[in-house]
């Protein structure tokens, strides 16, 4: 394999996103490591299209191929219905945002790209109940539960998270979060609204935040969208820095553009943005049960790590079950409920798996962890 594997992965990356490419010469196994990261990381399309300007159409693997049909099949149907979703909330007077990839990838150099695994639209809380009636009757979705922060639906191609806040349980963030239609712009649909174009970037900055500090990584889906924000759109950085400083992850922000310079503008890497980048390279596209443990191991470690696995705390149970949010009393009822599930026989197996996996895990991996982390100021 190549001695450097990302000097590849980002030539192929950069040649898809029509940018210069020095030449570059692709072996074997760089294509086997190359093929591996693009599943891994859903970026499978992005891989293709590079592959191909770079004139190794011939050697792409036929899984790779079916895939990228894949993309482009569901983005098709995800782009169907959400037509279907935001018909029925027009037509029914139901003030909405489109969120996430809906947005985004239209800046992409071909929006099949920008790959997604659900529709993410928000809401205000007290249209909820109008919202649910109107999906169910004017669309194909059916709905099924309802979370602490958003509400579940299906139909047959794709899957809808119908937010009614943006609030995570990362508390700076989720504080910075708590106030989202102050931040959009009209449109020439009048109960369809955007972000500004510094609060979108926020937005996506602060996800991809929680995602890191929560499972210990982020891939490169979530920079990618950082790096088509910060070129194809307009924004006001002294906002975007205001709005991140209030949350806590300017720092966070400041890295993530530093590393799409060493990727995409020839910056040179420091000591920081390699240990970032061997992150975001390791994971999937928000990190890996691995990522996840040394990030609770740096919070916690020995049994200390094992009882919070177990006994989860009323805040992580409230995600878990919203009702112990309105009804406290339930909190030990609902601890009792999770271990009913924890300790089936194949979900006992894998936490045994995890906790193997944890005592496992070298103190220097997690002090790397926590060196970055510190660095970037969380």
């Amino acid at each position: 394999m190549n001695n450097n594997i990302s000097e590849v992965l980002f030539s192929v990356i950069r040649a898809a996103f029509d940018l210069p490419v020095v030449s570059v010469d692709i072996n074997a196994d760089d294509f086997k490591a190359i093929e591996l990261i693009a599943h891994k990381q859903k970026i499978v399309p992005i891989i293709t299209a590079g592959l191909k300007k770079l004139g190794y159409s011939e050697h792409i693997s036929k899984s790779l191929l079916a895939e990228e049909s894949k993309s482009v099949y569901d983005y098709t149907q995800r782009m169907v219905s959400l037509a279907e979703i935001t018909d029925a909330l027009e037509s029914s007077s139901i003030p909405f945002i489109p969120l996430k990839g809906s947005v985004i990838r239209e800046l992409y150099p071909q929006p099949e790209m920008r790959t997604s695994s659900d529709i993410d639209v928000l809401i205000h809380l007290e249209d909820l109940d109008k919202a649910i009636r109107v999906l169910e009757s004017k669309t194909s979705f059916k709905y099924y539960k309802k979370e602490r922060h958003d509400a579940h639906f299906v139909n047959q191609y794709v899957h809808l998270e119908l937010h009614f806040s943006l609030e995570y349980s990362v508390e700076k963030i989720s504080d910075a979060l708590s106030n989202p239609w102050d931040n959009t712009i009209s449109t020439e649909k009048p109960y369809r609204y955007v972000f500004t174009p510094e609060y979108n970037m926020f937005y996506i900055v602060s996800h991809a935040a929680k995602h890191f500090i929560q499972s210990g990584g982020i891939g490169i889906r979530p920079l990618l969208d950082i790096y088509v924000l910060r070129t194809q759109t307009d924004f006001d950085y002294n906002k975007v820095k205001l709005f991140c400083e209030s949350a806590g992850i300017l720092g966070f922000y400041n890295s993530c553009c530093k590393l799409i310079d060493v990727w995409f503008n020839d910056d040179v890497h420091d000591e920081n943005s390699r240990l970032f980048e061997e992150l975001v390279l390791s994971g999937c596209v928000f990190g890996s049960q691995h990522l996840m443990i040394v990030s609770k191991k740096r919070r916690d470690s020995g049994k200390k790590y094992i009882s919070g696995r177990i006994f989860k705390t009323s805040e992580e149970l409230e995600n878990y079950y919203p009702k112990c949010r309105k009804y406290p009393i339930l909190v030990p009822y609902y601890q009792v409920v999770r271990w009913t599930k924890v300790f089936r026989i194949n979900k006992t197996k894998a936490y045994f798996s995890e906790f193997k996996q944890a005592n496992s895990i070298d103190k220097t991996e997690v002090e790397k962890y926590d060196k970055l982390l510190k660095a970037m100021g969380l």
